[in-house]
């Protein structure tokens, strides 16, 4: 599986510099929790599919869910930048106890506090956007914005003297208009491309921390048990959210949306589960396979969060057993089985469709007048 749009790319370097630095493997989901699905000694091993093959094999855990310097950016006047992975390490180890403890406490209800439940609303937050998926959505986002801005630039003359006069440049009017003219023919053909910052891709973390911290912290958590087969997987995207029944196809669905249902997988035996629903705080757990009362897990509940798990992974989704992943794959549509774009954009001007970046689909919309029967 690749994921370009948000990976630093390493610099060729001349005889007699020094080399760059060797790069970090960084994993996106700890090892902490991989470890929990994991099998064999010391759960060092964990059954992965991927769903661009469908493949099914066994992985270490060291080499799961990372990439060579993930976190890492590099800068061009200040080089190779690795603090945030040592952030994410403090964090790490903050809260892998309290998660590890969620994962085996008996049922009933549970006071955690409101610091643990700060803890556990961040880590949920940080958890759904530090994944490929998002920083790489919103690289992509971000790279098509600025070729299309510049692209509104270029094809504007005012505009665009305007900016050149403000910038100092003293050339007359007809240069600075053949000036644009060659710079319009560049950025058409590619070969004058305008980067986004290279942190661009990590600000949806700064987003996560601000904007979805604090739904997740009103929300009321639960979490189900599991005593049997099939057993819960975790998916490279390992926070997920699953539509309310009543939704409009129309709508999307988000962590504060009304009905919505948040599903954070602990290990096979355990589910945590988000509602808004009302609550006192406390973190209930329901005794194994006690069926949840509400209509959306009413069957064998296990099943919609595990395929909310695999549909919702872009790449790759790990379990205990290759058992439990076929179970799931299997359990989807043939089209729901493999990866999908993450990013569609609808009713794009055909002049901007040769800007769109790896990773995003466009969708054209016809004018409501070209319907058959319309009048």
């Amino acid at each position: 599986m690749r994921h370009s749009l948000a990976r630093p790319v390493p610099l060729p370097h001349a005889r007699g510099v020094s080399a760059p630095p060797k790069p970090e493997n960084q994993h996106y989901i700890p090892q902490f929790l991989l470890r929990q699905f994991g099998h064999g000694q010391g759960h060092g091993h964990v059954w992965v599919c991927d769903k661009a093959t469908g493949r099914v094999m066994k992985r270490s855990v060291k080499r799961s869910a990372s990439a060579p310097d993930f976190y890492a950016v590099n800068y061009p006047d200040r080089g190779r930048d690795v603090e945030l992975e040592h952030v994410f390490g403090r964090l790490e180890t903050i809260a892998a106890p309290l998660l590890k403890a969620l994962a085996v406490l008996p049922p009933g209800a549970h006071d955690v506090g409101t610091e643990a439940r700060g803890l556990l609303a961040g880590w949920l937050a940080l958890s759904h956007s530090r994944v490929p998926s998002t920083i790489d959505s919103t690289m992509a986002m971000a790279k098509w914005t600025v070729a299309v801005e510049t692209d509104m630039l270029l094809r504007n003359p005012e505009r665009y003297r305007e900016r050149a006069r403000a910038t100092g440049d003293t050339h007359s009017d007809a240069e600075i208009e053949a000036q644009r003219l060659v710079h319009l023919r560049e950025h058409e053909d590619r070969n004058l491309v305008v980067e986004p910052a290279p942190e661009t891709g990590l600000t949806a973390l700064g987003m996560a921390v601000d904007h979805v911290r604090p739904i997740l912290a009103d929300m009321r958590w639960d979490i189900f048990r599991r005593g049997r087969f099939p057993w819960f997987v975790l998916g490279d995207q390992p926070v997920t959210t699953a539509r309310p029944p009543d939704l409009s196809p129309l709508r999307g669905a988000g962590f504060a949306t009304p009905g919505v249902e948040v599903y954070a997988p602990l290990s096979p035996e355990a589910l945590l589960v988000g509602t808004h629903e009302p609550h006192d705080g406390s973190i209930r757990v329901f005794a194994p396979d006690e069926r949840p009362g509400r209509p959306s897990l009413a069957h064998d509940w296990s099943l919609r969060p595990n395929l909310s798990a695999f549909g919702n992974a872009p790449g790759e989704v790990f379990g205990r057993s290759a058992g439990d992943l076929e179970a799931i794959r299997l359990s989807l549509a043939s089209e729901a089985r493999t990866s999908h774009p993450q990013i569609t954009v609808r009713g794009m001007p055909a002049e901007w469709i040769r800007y769109v970046p790896e990773g995003m689909v466009v969708e054209t919309i016809d004018p409501p007048w070209t319907d058959e029967g319309s009048g």
